[in-house]
This record gives C-alpha cells, structure tokens and sequence, in this order.
C-alpha cells in the first residue's frame, strides 16, 4: 500500500513527503483521492502531486524553541520560574527569577547543552549558572523526560557543582545557601517541571 493512504487530510499536522525524483516537501495535507494529493505549505500554497509520485511520507518531528518551568534550584532563582530559549541545535539560554529565604528577589542567568532532541524521551544536559544567593557558579549535569505524544511537558532533574565566585563575601553568605537548594556543602540539587513552546 502506497503510504500516503496512512495519513489524516485535513488536520495541522505537518508530513515530509519526499517524491521518487528526490524532491521533499514539508507541508500539511489538504485533500487525498485515489490519484492525487494536495499539499499545503508556508500558509496559503498549494501543490497538487500525483499519488505514484510519491516514495515515502512521514510525520514532521515536533520541535520547540522556548520553554517555561517552575521549580526548586540554581535555575529557578532557588524558588521560582525558568525561561529557556534555544539558540542553537542543542544550545539554550536560561534565565530564572525567584525568591530566596534571605533575599526577596533573587535570579540565575546561564546555558545548557541538551544532548538529544525534543522528541527524545530522555534528554541529558550539561549547564552552567550564575545564582545571586549563593554569589557563585553552578556547574551542572542533568536530565529532562519529556511527557505527552506531543512532548510539550517535561521534568527536570539536575546537580550542580557550585564554585564560590565572591570570596570577600563568603563568609556572610548564609549558611543556609546550599541547603535551600537541596544540597549539601558545594553540591546542589534542581528540581522542575516546564512546558515547553
């Protein structure tokens, strides 16, 4: 059977249908018969195909360039809310802003290198953070699990390595820092969950 007739016409799903001559097309499908399709792409062009044109068809992966989460950690600004942007295949930037038990506002700027894609279930990451409470660097190593068929949902696991950047202030730093983010010492947890966009 000619795998065009696995498709759903009609609906906002986006197919990569490749003909025998090479050609690939990355459009929705408008309509379907016995000899034809009708493809649409980029908003408002249509392409109509004979159906023994066609090689192979297969659903576009979902990707995301942005994402949102709340939660505990170096990420979140301690207690709070995470933005991520992608900038690159596998690099984003991050920001957090939270509150801390001794600042009110408190914020986190850095990246991560996220090692698999987003239709990927599991997805190790590499990140680096600059955390106002804790006046120092988290290096971390981590993990997202995406949730959902469409992956839009995801938890976030991370701990982090965190180096000391303000010496002359080290010693008023709370004792409290690390705790607050779940760790002990210089290691620190980051607990989350996001939508990803």
């Amino acid at each position: 059977m000619n795998p065009i007739f696995d498709v759903n016409p009609g609906t906002e799903e986006i197919y990569r249908i490749r003909l025998i001559d090479g050609k690939t097309y990355y459009a929705k499908i408008l309509q379907l018969n016995s000899t034809e399709v009708i493809l649409l792409q980029h908003g408002s062009d249509t392409v109509n195909i004979q159906i023994n044109q066609i090689e192979k068809v297969a659903k576009k992966r979902q990707t995301w360039i942005r994402s949102v989460g709340i939660g505990l950690g170096i990420p979140y600004g301690t207690i709070g809310a995470n933005l991520d942007i992608k900038l690159h295949e596998y690099f984003y930037l991050s920001g957090g802003i939270g509150i801390s038990t001794h600042i009110l506002q408190s914020y986190a700027i850095g990246s991560k290198i996220i090692l698999r894609p987003e239709y990927r279930v599991w997805r190790p990451r590499f990140s680096i953070f600059y955390n106002a409470p804790i006046r120092g660097i988290g290096l971390g190593l981590g993990q997202q699990w995406t949730l959902g068929a469409n992956k839009k949902w995801a938890i976030d696991l991370d701990v982090q390595y965190v180096v000391p950047i303000d010496i002359y202030n080290q010693q008023s730093r709370p004792h409290n820092s690390y705790l607050m983010l779940g760790g002990l010492k210089n290691i620190a947890f980051s607990y989350g969950f996001r939508y990803c966009f």
